[in-house]
């Protein structure tokens, strides 16, 4: 049987090796192998990548960017069971977490800017100061203010109150003193309202907290006298003498408190409880007062 290479040099036909040129081994026209293309699409997607970032977020950013993805692209697969699922897994609709542990990076500001502080809020505008309104009434020539209806036949006035001014700081405390009228006539200043010692109230004054009742009791007087109207416009002067009946009607009037006193101290040694002791105590203090203010003996 004959070789066919020797058939061919016979022939006078080359052998096709002979002469240097390459003879592809596979078919014509075969793609090159799949490696190149795959480094050319992970190229060409880090490049797309880094412009991107360059564009978006400032050079420092995506050159960070760039390094994480040039090191998850060239890091070696892991195997599917080592590989942490995202909460959407194949099961549900979602992808493998091949990115899951990838540090993530705060979004930064556009060209390496701060961003900008927030404006701070202004503080609301004080509101203006309402001042308060009171009704005068005039029935039968009485006058008297409230801030209710006013009676029934009574001319209606409106008055416009000024409004409240706080004290400045570091002011004296100050406290109200009542002058009250009894049922005789009698007249004393006390500091515990008119009304729970069975009297009317007569005036009321503030006087400065930090004196006395005695000096209060002066002072409040001092003004009362300074504002009572003296005939013929000449300044004012200290009133007369209390008549023989407002005198009898003090003297009344402090034994009555001094009787009253007296149940008092027996009452308060008696067995009984504490808020009774507390009021007793109450009343005799009130009632000292008012003797005091009558200057009875």
């Amino acid at each position: 049987m004959t070789d066919p290479a020797s058939a061919d040099r016979a022939a006078g036909r080359a052998d096709p090796a002979d002469d240097g040129s390459f003879v592809p081994s596979g078919p014509p026209f075969a793609p090159p192998p799949s490696s190149r293309l795959t480094w050319l699409a992970v190229l060409l997607a880090v490049a797309g990548f880094g412009l991107i970032g360059l564009s978006v977020w400032g050079p420092g950013t995506a050159l960070t960017g760039l390094r994480q993805a040039v090191g998850v692209l060239g890091a070696k697969p892991e195997p599917a069971a080592a590989r942490p699922s995202l909460p959407g897994g194949p099961g549900e609709g979602g992808g493998t977490g091949s990115l899951a542990g990838a540090p993530l990076t705060a979004p930064a500001t556009r060209h390496g800017m701060q961003p900008e502080a927030p404006h701070e809020r202004a503080a609301p505008a004080a509101e203006p100061t309402r001042r308060a309104t009171a009704r005068k009434c005039v029935l039968d020539g009485r006058v008297s203010f409230t801030d209710l209806a006013c009676p029934a036949g009574a001319e209606t006035e409106d008055v416009h109150l000024p409004a409240a001014v706080p004290p400045p700081a570091g002011a004296a405390a100050s406290t109200t003193l009542y002058r009250c009228r009894n049922h005789e006539g009698a007249h004393f200043w006390s500091r515990t309202h008119c009304h729970r010692q069975g009297s009317q109230v007569d005036r009321i004054t503030t006087v400065p907290a930090d004196m006395s009742l005695a000096q209060q009791t002066r002072l409040a007087e001092q003004r009362r006298l300074a504002l009572q109207p003296v005939a013929g416009g000449g300044p004012a002067r200290v009133a007369p003498p209390r008549d023989t009946a407002g005198a009898a009607a003090g003297v009344r009037r402090c034994r009555q408190i001094a009787e009253r006193i007296a149940r008092i101290d027996s009452e308060a040694r008696q067995p009984i409880s504490g808020a009774q002791q507390d009021r007793l105590r109450a009343e005799r203090q009130d009632l000292r007062q008012e003797q005091f203010a009558l200057r009875c003996s």
